[in-house]
């Protein structure tokens, strides 16, 4: 049932990759760092403070913009069958949980509460997912869930041959920006990507090469773009879009492919695709965001606001057979 959320105040590291409540920020900069008055949920306040989006917030009160919002299925992950489809999901009852649903909607079910973020194992018998800036791992068949100790980050994503998860993090210090990281799945101590060259503004939202050799992640700028590495930090590549920001990488399961959310500060983005040299950019759909591939790289899912909803969708590499997989209950 749609609700009213309450109004917050945020200074934003960039209201394009946060793709909170509003991709079009309400209102407008108020005060020396850029600031938004957007509606939203205090869970989705949460999860943007873990993830390091935002910097400030400060409660406006509800009501102060009367615009409402309903429920919301987004950041899809498809899993390795080609059936199912993770995600998340907030309501008026839920202020956040991961749900794994069949591609035509059917067997949904919440996997975990208060978690976000996720992503399949590839033998498809867990998820890792977010709580708080905690990785955790959850078996689907059990239920267990057991955290990863000494992984502390966001945006967790599982390679190839399931022996690695890698995400992004400050390392402990929030005042350095967030960078690359791996940790076994296994459980052991995570590691940094070495990077050539100085300080990284801010890399998040990686993805791994089909081969599970290289990382492409978000890289912080104005605007952003695609950071391309090597494990090893070598190898390194940049793809960058004049006059907009390339952010939410995924990486095709054949190789020859990354979808990509291309935007203009404070507009709603689109999924593009490109080759990994940066060649060959196509846009794939217009108003969309969090894409993910099929197994079989035929479709890709994303998530879509329609009014006051966001739900997941599906759509060829031609941009064409839209389908809807998860409307919100």
């Amino acid at each position: 049932m749609p609700h009213r959320p309450a109004t917050i105040a945020l200074s934003i590291v960039d209201p394009v990759t946060a793709d909170i409540e509003a991709e079009v920020p309400v209102g407008g900069p108020i005060g020396p760092r850029p600031m938004y008055l957007v509606p939203m949920r205090f869970a989705e306040l949460s999860r943007l403070l873990a993830t390091g989006l935002v910097v400030a917030a400060a409660a406006c009160g509800p009501g102060v913009l009367p615009i409402e919002t309903g429920p919301e299925d987004r950041n899809p992950s498809w899993g390795p069958d080609g059936q199912w489809i993770a995600f998340e999901h907030s309501d008026s009852a839920d202020p956040g949980s991961v749900y794994v649903a069949r591609v035509d909607g059917a067997g949904r079910r919440r996997v975990l509460a208060g978690a976000f973020g996720p992503d399949w194992s590839p033998d498809g018998g867990s998820l890792v997912v977010n709580v708080g800036q905690a990785l955790v791992l959850v078996d689907l068949g059990s239920g267990a869930v057991q955290p990863l100790p000494g992984a502390a980050g966001y945006g967790p994503a599982w390679s190839p041959d399931g022996a690695t998860i890698a995400f992004s993090s400050h390392g402990g210090y929030f005042s350095a920006p967030p960078v690359l990281w791996t940790v076994p799945a296994a459980g052991g101590s995570a590691a940094r990507v070495p990077l050539p060259g100085g300080p990284r503004t801010e890399l998040r939202e990686p993805d791994w090469s089909p081969a599970g050799t290289h990382l492409v992640a978000t890289e912080a700028g104005a605007p952003y773009r695609l950071f391309i590495t090597s494990l090893a930090g070598q190898d390194t590549a940049v793809i960058g879009v004049p006059d907009a920001g390339a952010s939410q990488p995924a990486w095709s399961p054949r190789g020859d492919r990354i979808a990509y959310v291309r935007a203009r500060a404070g507009q709603a983005g689109d999924i593009w695709l490109v080759r990994p040299d940066g060649s060959g950019q196509r846009l794939l759909i217009l108003s969309a965001f969090h894409p993910s591939w099929s197994p079989d790289g035929s479709r890709i899912a994303f998530s879509r606001r329609d009014g006051g909803e966001v739900s997941v969708w599906s759509v060829d590499t031609l941009g064409q057979d839209l389908r809807r997989i998860s409307p919100p209950d």
